[in-house]
């Protein structure tokens, strides 16, 4: 059974992302909170840090493992498993239109496009250039290698 965040961690995802969906903004529908890294089967008897969690629409936290996977990895909704700290990947809010690194305490520290790349190829290496293509033009922040 998975263990759901504190009503603070929510509170503070919730008010970090801007109310919204990360990935498609909606503000209406229900909200969830997306495990920005799988848990695996029968999920994790520990809380998740803020840092862990994204905020998403029902639908976008149901696509993110469909049609929507390479984009939200590319846009750090999603973090691979062996990924030894969520926090090291950078997330784009699509909303704020702002790429940053996220803290276990709710918080972010603000990345340029060029940065979030820079990080992104240092978790991902050249994984990340495959799921980039995936990427709205405004999210890229492409740099040349």
């Amino acid at each position: 059974m998975m263990v759901a965040p504190s009503p603070k961690v929510r509170s503070l995802v919730l008010l970090r992302d801007g109310q919204a969906c990360v990935s498609c903004g909606a503000r209406t529908s229900p909200l969830e909170m997306q495990h920005r890294q799988r848990v695996g089967a029968g999920g994790s008897k520990v809380r998740p840090d803020a840092h862990e969690l994204a905020t998403a629409c029902a639908l976008c936290n149901m696509r993110f493992e469909s049609d929507l996977q390479r984009q939200a990895l590319a846009a750090g909704w999603k973090v691979r498993s062996w990924v030894p700290d969520p926090g090291q990947v950078p997330m784009f809010n699509k909303p704020r239109s702002a790429w940053g690194l996220l803290t276990p305490e709710g918080g972010v520290a603000l990345l340029s496009p060029a940065a979030a790349v820079a990080q992104m190829r240092e978790v991902y290496g050249p994984e990340w250039d495959r799921w980039a293509d995936a990427l709205p033009v405004g999210m890229q922040g492409r740099t040349t290698r």
